[in-house]
């Protein structure tokens, strides 16, 4: 597996450190429609997964942490890939999946693909409304305005 993940990479352009036989882990750069992210990919053979963080290039206003975590909190309602999550530590939104390994090499390098996907997909489509919450709209109203499926706690 890290043969097929070391092929996705750009030439030369990541960082890799391996925590021990078995655990590989690559951060780098890649480009998302309308912005670059940080990848961090992390295989550990031993557990058979691999996990995957995309982080968007921002850090969260430290007065808009509770409107971001509603936000995320909304959008990861029902999605079965993987989940956005906040780092309260760097401050920032990234989106995290886990994928299982099977024994079947070809599986395993589909699975990766189309939760990597997945995970890029739903970062371009809520990029810019994660600007507008940074910027001080509320969670609903911008989920509201671009027509996502949410639902109202009264």
């Amino acid at each position: 597996m890290k043969d097929f993940i070391e092929s996705l990479l750009p030439d030369g352009k990541y960082d890799y450190f391996s925590q021990g036989p078995g655990q590989h882990s690559y951060y780098f750069c890649g480009d998302i429609e309308t912005f670059t992210a940080t990848y961090a990919i992390t295989i550990n053979e031993e557990d058979n997964y691999i996990f995957y963080n995309i982080i968007y290039p921002y850090d969260i206003p430290e007065d808009k942490i509770d409107r971001v975590l509603e936000y995320i909190s909304r959008i990861n309602y029902g999605d079965v890939f993987g989940a956005f999550i906040v780092d309260h530590v760097d401050p920032c939104v990234s989106y995290h999946a886990s994928i299982p390994l099977g024994s079947n090499r070809e599986e395993n390098q589909q699975y990766f693909a189309t939760y990597l996907n997945h995970g890029q997909s739903v970062m371009e489509e809520f990029h810019e409304g994660l600007l507008d919450v940074f910027g001080g709209k509320q969670p609903l109203e911008v989920l509201t305005k671009m027509g996502a499926a949410v639902t109202q706690i009264k």
